[in-house]
This record gives structure tokens, C-alpha cells and sequence, in this order.
């Protein structure tokens, strides 16, 4: 059952401490499970009905593997607009894989016209 409270602002807190939604309700404080802030607390209207919300600390520090390594970083840090650091993180590895790949191809290439330059001087200047 929720309380209302009254308070100067709404979405802020009360004169006893607590959060209070739009509505004036005292707000519930929930966990996140989204995948951008999982763990993350965050209280909200009770009822839903007004939408409000607010952070009730700080992003989650996660470890996240940077260049080989693992440190502990905010999930909003790695989103860089593309979605959440698992995905950039699979992304930027598959790139350094197609890199190391057309590496590759481009040696073969260098190697394949050696071969033929090679064979076809052969033909030009047979005695």
C-alpha cells in the first residue's frame, strides 16, 4: 500500500528522508535488470502511473576487457551509442579478426604477382 506525502517538490524528498514520486507517493526502491545498468538500484513511482524514476547511487562497476585486459568500468562508459560493452567489445573483436584476415589475403596477393612477374619474365626473355 502506498503513502501519500505531501512535499514543496514533488520528485524529490521528503522531510523524512524518503523519495517521493509526482504523484506523492513514497517511491519504491527497485534493482535494475536491464542490460546497460544490471544491479543498479533505482527508485520509481509506485503505482507507475506518473513514470517518475531516479538513481539511487552511482552506475555498477563492471570488469570489462579493454585491449587484452580486464578493469573496472561504468556501463555507460563502454555503450558508445551501439548498445551495451559485451556487444562493442564482440564487435571490436571481430574487426581485429577481419584486420588479421586481410592481412593475410594482401600477402598472398603480393605473393601471387611476385610469382607471376617472375614466370612471366621467364617467357619474355627465353633464349
Amino acid at each position: 500500500m502506498s503513502h501519500r506525502v505531501r512535499s514543496a517538490g514533488s520528485g524529490d524528498s521528503s522531510t523524512s528522508g524518503e523519495r517521493v514520486c509526482k504523484c506523492g507517493l513514497i517511491a519504491h526502491l527497485k534493482v535494475s535488470n536491464s542490460e546497460a545498468n544490471p544491479g543498479r538500484e533505482y527508485y520509481s513511482c509506485p503505482e507507475g502511473s506518473c513514470r517518475w524514476f531516479k538513481w539511487a547511487g552511482p552506475p555498477v562497476k563492471t570488469p570489462v576487457r579493454v585491449g587484452g585486459q580486464y578493469r573496472e568500468t561504468a556501463a555507460e562508459e563502454c555503450q558508445l551509442g551501439m548498445g551495451n560493452s559485451l556487444l562493442v567489445h564482440e564487435r571490436i573483436r571481430r574487426i581485429e579478426n577481419d584486420c588479421a584476415t586481410l592481412k593475410i589475403l594482401a600477402c598472398m596477393n603480393l605473393f601471387c604477382l611476385m610469382v607471376s612477374l617472375f614466370l612471366l619474365m621467364g617467357f619474355l626473355f627465353r633464349p
